[in-house]
């Protein structure tokens, strides 16, 4: 038997697929455009060396997000969408064991990405011969970069192996990655902010973040242990998460009952669930009267009580720094409270990513879609329903953390007032409200492109990266204002769904009708319940 024989198989269908040399086209010519175009603005006003080290950070800032991405897009469904189709369960009948399964899917969803990163990094290595970034400082990232891939894969995988749904997939691989990226961080920051005697240093090398910091030659001279401290561990904690997946496969493909009989706990559940259960039918049948999509794609208030609980720990934290801090504004508004309000606002707009996504792209997936467009609902019904479950879902946690941030830059005005540190706390504010608008303008931009994507994308899992490439990464790229490419996107996604929306439907049925035209005539009187015609 061939040792690891899905991954043999897996390397042989990828090297037929086109793709497979589009994604590094695509990629490398990217990275040129971004450095090309960073030569040609920079090279006014900006020194070679300083230019060179600005389109070295650019790009592997852009590359570094790039991989943290591909663990969402690629492997974070990929073995739970075996076991929703029930074909998981006729590999294990085989010989094969859980680490061959686990390895071949993961050689088959992440050789393109790994392609791709390969064709950034001749872009990544121009800076060197314009000066201010060393050889040692471009392998550091290489080592980075790719070991960063390698980790958000093999969180993808692990998550995946325990989950069945697709969306449950996607936000525990968001949050997983998250999670290990931003908890060093802050509890970091937490300790320098109490001065606790905890070793500061060792908690913060167990981030991502803090490797692609300490991997640049300014950071890198007092941080030498720090670094390859860092990458090995992320390195080891990715293998582990891999070892994982291949253990908890075998264990977790069966669609096993969450809540047994025999349980003593889920008895006394019973006497709950008839009031719940008739709650929860009122309220969709209420959804049904308003609008039929609506009812659709809003399925419970989980989601909701989720990002409720996730705000209001956020808001509760936050007040209590403002109170511990007092007078001493600076420590409150600096750079630790922008950077985790920064956080929570991405994780809301990759959350809305994935909503607005996801309704539709199973509906499209599942066939329901098409049983709707053989009702009278109109195309702009459609779309308001589906806009409609969005607004419930996000509208009023929203809102609730607005007003949040807004509370506290009023009580910290208060609190600075009789220590001259008024001006200081306007101007903090002034930057909260810009960031209230950019999250208010990214959110309706994400929930537009969403829905368009998701809708006319083959994969659900693609059209979630290019939407948050779109939203969050394109004005950065760009180097233009937020709002102005919010619109813009908002405007390009309404048009789309204005005029192609039936369109997209009718070429996936016109596609399929061709191929049955062009199958012999026995055959189209098979497909078409039709007596085939027998000539004399």
């Amino acid at each position: 038997m061939t040792f690891l024989p899905i991954v043999d198989r897996e390397l042989r269908i990828t090297a037929r697929l086109k793709s497979t040399y589009r994604i590094r086209l695509v990629s490398a010519l990217i990275a040129i455009l971004i450095a090309g175009g960073m030569m040609l603005i920079g090279q006014i006003a900006s020194a070679p060396r300083q230019l060179g080290a600005g389109i070295f950070i650019t790009l592997a800032w852009l590359a570094f997000i790039f991989c943290l991405l591909e663990g969402i897009r690629n492997t974070a469904d990929c073995l739970s969408e075996e076991k929703r189709e029930g074909t998981l369960g006729l590999l294990f009948l085989t010989d094969l064991k859980g680490y061959d399964v686990v390895l071949g899917k993961l050689m088959a969803t992440s050789l393109n990405s790994f392609y791709g990163l390969i064709a950034i990094l001749p872009a990544l290595a121009i800076p060197i011969l314009m000066g201010g970034v060393t050889g040692g400082e471009f392998w550091r990232m290489v080592l980075l970069l790719t070991n960063t891939l390698f980790f958000s894969l093999a969180s993808g995988m692990m998550v995946s192996a325990i989950s069945r749904h697709q969306r449950k997939a996607w936000l525990g691989t968001v949050s997983l990655l998250g999670l290990i990226i931003a908890a060093p961080v802050g509890l970091g920051g937490l300790i320098a902010w109490q001065n606790w005697d905890w070793p500061r240093d060792q908690i913060l090398r167990l981030s991502p973040g803090y490797t692609f910091v300490v991997s640049l030659d300014s950071h890198y001279q007092g941080q030498m242990p720090g670094f390859w401290f860092s990458l090995l561990t992320i390195h080891l904690l990715s293998w582990i998460f891999l070892l994982l997946a291949a253990f908890i496969l075998p264990r977790a493909w069966q669609d096993i009952p969450v809540f047994k009989k025999d349980l003593f706990w889920s008895k006394s559940l019973v006497f709950l669930s008839p009031a719940n259960s008739a709650k929860r039918a009122k309220v969709r049948a209420e959804l049904l009267e308003t609008n039929p999509m609506l009812w659709l794609a809003w399925r419970d208030d989980r989601q909701r009580n989720y990002l409720c609980e996730l705000i209001g720990a956020f808001l509760a934290f936050e007040l209590f720094a403002a109170l511990k801090s007092g007078a001493n504004i600076n420590i409150f508004l600096g750079s630790t409270h922008y950077e985790a309000t920064q956080v929570l606002h991405f994780v809301i707009k990759v959350w809305m990513a994935l909503q607005a996504c996801y309704s539709f792209g199973e509906a499209r997936r599942s066939g329901i879609l098409e049983h709707i467009f053989a009702t009278p609902l109109t195309n702009q019904e459609i779309i308001h329903g589906h806009m409609l479950a969005l607004k419930r879902l996000f509208w009023h946690p929203v809102m609730v953390l607005v007003i949040g941030e807004l509370a506290l830059v009023l009580l910290q005005f208060f609190l600075a007032w009789g220590v001259d540190r008024a001006p200081f706390v306007a101007v903090s504010g002034v930057s909260v409200g810009w960031g209230i608008v950019k999250l208010i303008a990214d959110l309706f931009a994400a929930a537009y492109v969403g829905t368009w994507l998701g809708f006319s994308s083959k994969k659900t899992g693609h059209a979630v990266a290019l939407t948050i490439v779109y939203v969050l990464i394109l004005p950065t790229v760009l180097c233009v204002p937020d709002i102005l490419i919010d619109v813009l996107l908002i405007v390009w996604a309404q048009d789309k769904l204005k005029r192609d929306f039936r369109a997209v439907i009718a070429d996936r049925y016109a596609s399929a009708s061709g191929r049955i035209s062009s199958v012999p005539p026995r055959l189209e009187a098979f497909h078409s319940n039709q007596p085939p015609i027998i000539s004399r």
